[in-house]
């Protein structure tokens, strides 16, 4: 029984000391991987939040911006000249202030319910259009506009035609200029806002501070240079160099000469030909081939030549 327990002991206590080397191993293994792992770093997050703010900013500028103004119905009806088709009405007028149906009526005339226009309605007609529509149509894009007239001396019939104006300046109606209407980079609308007509916006939200924020503090990195400036053009040049002086075919301007060769890195051996090691360059315009120059060897290849035609 004694040599028993003896055995058992030595058994646990073998494993335990496995256990224990085991979960050692473990912990060690865990420590490092943790080490090894960075969690998120906040900056990225506050990179991309604010890299959304911007990207919502503009397009919601933007879309105020392209979304005009509604104009007023009483402009498109032209409703001054509705009151005066009223008030010249022909027929009966007995229920009209110009009658004399009831007995005369001191300083009455045939003008009476015009000036009772004017004094009831169109100053106050006026003033509203003026006070909220001071603009042309379209929230002050279009060219077309109505202005509302004293009823009293405009005998002028109903021919109104505005609504039909505004529908034709609003189909055919491009962009309005490429400085209000363009799509520009963050940098430009933290100190422009598009929305301008038929007042200017104060702000747009996109600030110095978010694009810093969200190109962490590198946004010069970002913002693409043009490399010609604007030339009043629907659109502004691209920042970028075409090259064409160095793919356009011989003889085709502005490629007037074989552009500078471009090497392969590739050792050509041509046995008889001189020289007979060379460094392989391509010629980048058409009609042009590369001719190399000087003495080659196999273990010194010659590295010069040029391009012909």
């Amino acid at each position: 029984m004694a040599l028993n327990k003896l055995a058992f002991l030595s058994f646990s206590a073998k494993r335990f000391s496995f256990m224990a080397a085991s979960f050692a191993v473990a912990m060690t293994f865990s420590t490092l991987t943790m080490a090894q792992t960075a969690p998120c770093d906040p900056q990225y997050m506050d990179a991309l939040e604010s890299r959304a703010y911007l990207e919502a900013q503009r397009e919601i500028a933007m879309n105020q911006n392209l979304i005009v103004k509604p104009d007023s119905v009483l402009e498109y009806t032209c409703f001054d000249r509705i009151m005066g088709t009223m008030a010249r009405a022909p027929g009966d007028r007995g229920n009209f202030s110009e009658s004399n149906r009831w007995g005369e009526i001191p300083n009455h005339g045939a003008t009476s319910l015009d000036e009772s226009f004017d004094t009831v309605v169109t100053s106050a007609l006026q003033n509203y259009i003026n006070t909220n529509y001071q603009h042309t149509f379209l929230g002050g894009r279009g060219t077309e506009n109505y202005t509302p007239q004293n009823v009293t001396g405009n005998a002028g019939a109903y021919n109104c035609d505005r609504m039909l104006a505004v529908w034709n300046e609003a189909r055919c109606m491009n962009f309005f200029n490429q400085t209000q209407d363009g799509f520009h980079d963050f940098q430009y609308l933290s100190t422009n806002d598009p929305r301008r007509l038929p007042s200017v916006c104060p702000t747009n939200g996109i600030t110095a501070e978010w694009i810093n924020r969200a190109f962490n503090n590198e946004a010069n990195r970002y913002v693409l240079q043009a490399e010609n400036p604007m030339d009043n053009g629907p659109y502004t040049a691209d920042p970028m160099v075409t090259h064409l002086n160095r793919i356009n075919p011989f003889g085709v301007a502005p490629a007037n000469a074989c552009a500078e060769p471009i090497p392969t890195g590739v050792v050509v051996f041509r046995q008889g030909g001189n020289p007979a090691y060379y460094y392989e360059k391509v010629c980048p315009n058409p009609g042009c081939y590369y001719v190399p120059s000087g003495g080659g060897s196999q273990g010194a290849p010659s590295n010069t030549g040029n391009c012909q035609n």
